[in-house]
This record gives structure tokens, C-alpha cells and sequence, in this order.
């Protein structure tokens, strides 16, 4: 297994702490404490950032694969998108029972966490970008605008049907 691309996360499956992270040769997990391998996920072509919160894993993958972490921090895949063919380096927040996903191509989408199905999409205008939560909101930079280094900061605030705009700016 050789390094790939992505930054490791740490994130708790039960009491441990795992650090986990995406090679080329697919996904692994590690105890922190002592360096032992929890999970390995051999997966070509799933290359992508991995993404834990709220007991989950999310493979971000242009193939998105959301596994549940198990209390033993083994994984049980819950669902998988195979029809989203959305570009590459895509931005993931899992945030309230919601998926948000930024690609290059289509914007933010919005899945429902525990089904996969599509919320929403939205894309104020700019696809591609940055996305970070805090404080419950989303943050999203922007760019794809009519020239380059045309960008666009969104506050969004989560609703039930996907996210609505609280204000933005142009940098």
C-alpha cells in the first residue's frame, strides 16, 4: 500500500481513536493508541477524502460510499452513489443527518444521511469551492464565476428540504 493524496483524520469509533485515511489501493483505519490496523478497504478507483462524523465515514470518493462505524470501529456500508459522476476533488460536510457535497461540476448537493437520496442541489451562481460547517451553518466558497478569481462566500443555513442562503459576499 503506498500513500495517496489525501490528509489523514482522526475520528472516535466508540472509545478509540482511529486515524484514517485514503491510499491508493483503497482506505485504511489505524488505532491510534498503538498503531494497529481496525479496517482496510481495498478499493480501486474509490480514491477520495474521507469524511467521519456523527458515527460515519463517508469515502468521498467521485463515487460517494457511506459507511456507519461500528462499535468494534469496523464499518458497515450503508449506501453508495454510483451515479454521481461529479467531477474530481470533491468537498464533503456531514452535518445534522445531512450529507453536503461540493464537486467542480454541479455545485453543492444535499443528500439525506441515512437513505442517499437527493435533497437538493444549489449552486448560487458558482460551482466548485471550499466547504466547512461551524456553529450549525455551512460556509461555502465558490468560484467558476464569468472570470478568474471571481469568488463568492455563502453563509447557508441547513433547512428540512436541503439549504437556504443567510447572506454573501465577493471577496
Amino acid at each position: 500500500w503506498s500513500a495517496g493524496n489525501t490528509s489523514p483524520i482522526l475520528f472516535q469509533a466508540g472509545e478509540r481513536t482511529l486515524l484514517g485515511m485514503s491510499l491508493w489501493q483503497g482506505q485504511v483505519a489505524l488505532d491510534a493508541a498503538d498503531g494497529r490496523p481496525v479496517w482496510k478497504r481495498s478499493s480501486e478507483g474509490e480514491k477520495g477524502q474521507l469524511v467521519a462524523s456523527d458515527g460515519h465515514v463517508l469515502i468521498n470518493a467521485p463515487e460517494p460510499v457511506l459507511c456507519r462505524i461500528k462499535s468494534d470501529g469496523s464499518l458497515e456500508e450503508l449506501w453508495k452513489n454510483a451515479n454521481l459522476a461529479l467531477g474530481c476533488y470533491p468537498q464533503a460536510v456531514i452535518l445534522s443527518g445531512r450529507l453536503y457535497r461540493v464537486t467542480d461540476k454541479e455545485g453543492l448537493i444535499v443528500f439525506d444521511l441515512a437513505t442517499g437520496r437527493e435533497l437538493q442541489r444549489w449552486n448560487g451562481g458558482r460551482t466548485g469551492g471550499s466547504l466547512v460547517a461551524a456553529d450549525g451553518m455551512l460556509y461555502h466558497i465558490g468560484f467558476g464565476g464569468a472570470t478568474k478569481g471571481d469568488h463568492r462566500v455563502t453563509l447557508l443555513r441547513p433547512t428540512a428540504e436541503g439549504v437556504e442562503v443567510v447572506s454573501s459576499f465577493e471577496p
